[in-house]
């Protein structure tokens, strides 16, 4: 049984290393791993059905053909451990051809076993975050995602009502908020620790453990704290930029520490409000500063505001949105809010831009998500949303953070 700390530790490790120690979380998660980002990932639900099920027809067709008893032959007595067996599928039983299918370890695992795919489903669609505000569609289905880990466990369905913290260690620590399906690069190498989590049996558990909401309860000797009291502290704990420079001090060797501040219901109240800004990005408030041209076009072309490839000014100051908008006066302090080493503005220009796979020629085209109309308020209203998280961090940041 995990011991309880005395009112004089001064910390808790943010996940126990194993069951005889204690952690603020009980349960924790990696991001998805898929394995194949651009089959089951895309802005468009269409072409993520279309290019799916050419994958899954191109899959199931190499398993008509494929002889399983030959192949076995070939590598029984040999000494082969089934981790290796996969590398002994060769070009004449599986297709090799990078744009009609990807093959990770774990497909050719399904694949030996004989497992037959279904064929591309709608409803196996759903949204996630693939990058710090930014969604994708994504194909939701065991045998196209190499590694699901826990997530199931988190997010059983596209509508649960839950929260998860995405904490990255490197290149530096940081933190995000989500409350659906995030990728493993979501905001660097991302764990999920969840307010709430799902049993085997499909029953609800709180994410924070009891031995950790006892310890702060004793600590502070108030008996009125609650889970979701010390997820919000956790939140903003993470976000202070002495606990940020502190732990990357130890090149992120260490399991994350979450110190006793004196001033737990200010850093609590502060990090819901962080929270609420972060999951209600996209009705936040629009930046005004913008130049239109081509304005008679502006309510008449469904693709005036789409984009192709967004540029910066060499200041920074202004975004070269498209041919006929250029997005500006954009306040340096914007640029402050950064996630694994970038600005938030960077990662929405970065991300919504037109690509092509240079393996499977799959392209990705980020207007087809919501309209180029929703890359543009996204955009106006990431800069206002910096603006303030910038002023809520000199909040958090003003906080003392001794015991």
């Amino acid at each position: 049984m995990p011991k309880i700390p005395n009112k004089n530790e001064i910390s808790i490790p943010l996940r126990a290393k194993n069951n005889k120690s204690i952690g603020v979380f009980a349960y924790s998660s990696f991001g998805v791993e898929t394995g194949r980002d651009s089959w089951v990932y895309n802005f468009s639900k269409t072409a993520l059905l279309k290019k799916i099920q050419k994958c899954i027809e191109t899959y199931n067709a190499d398993l008509k053909k494929f002889d399983n008893q030959a192949f076995n032959r070939r590598t029984t007595n040999t000494g082969i451990l089934r981790a290796y067996l996969h590398k002994y599928l060769n070009y004449k039983e599986i297709t090799m051809d990078k744009e009609k299918i990807h093959w990770t370890p774990s497909l050719k695992y399904n694949f030996i076993d004989m497992y037959v795919s279904p064929q591309a489903d709608q409803n196996k669609i759903i949204q996630a975050f693939y990058r710090p505000f930014v969604k994708q569609n994504l194909y939701w289905d065991s045998i196209w995602i190499d590694k699901q880990y826990s997530m199931e466990q988190i997010f059983p369905n596209s509508h649960n009502d839950n929260l998860a913290i995405a904490i990255s260690t490197k290149p530096s620590l940081s933190a995000l908020i989500t409350h659906q399906v995030a990728d493993i690069c979501f905001n660097g190498n991302t764990i999920l620790y969840p307010l709430f989590y799902y049993d085997d049996l499909g029953e609800k558990q709180q994410g924070i453990s009891s031995q950790a909401l006892k310890a702060f309860q004793e600590h502070y000797n108030d008996f009125e704290i609650k889970e979701e009291d010390i997820f919000y502290y956790v939140y903003a704990l993470l976000h202070h930029q002495d606990y940020i420079k502190q732990y990357n001090a130890t090149k992120g060797k260490e399991i994350p520490q979450i110190s006793f501040s004196k001033d737990f219901k200010a850093l609590s109240k502060l990090g819901k409000e962080l929270a609420d800004l972060h999951l209600n990005y996209e009705n936040g408030e629009m930046h005004q500063s913008v130049e239109y041209k081509n304005i008679t076009l502006k309510e008449k072309e469904e693709d005036y505001y789409n984009v192709n490839q967004m540029s910066f000014s060499q200041d920074k100051s202004s975004i070269i949105y498209n041919q006929n908008i250029t997005i500006t006066n954009i306040p340096k302090e914007a640029y402050a809010y950064q996630i694994n080493g970038k600005s938030v503005i960077e990662w929405i220009v970065e991300c919504y831009q037109m690509r092509v796979d240079e393996n499977s020629i799959i392209y990705s085209n980020p207007n087809a998500y919501a309209g180029g109309k929703y890359i543009f308020d996204l955009l106006c209203k990431i800069i206002v949303l910096s603006e303030i998280n910038t002023k809520l961090i000199n909040k958090i940041q003003g906080i003392n953070l001794g015991s």
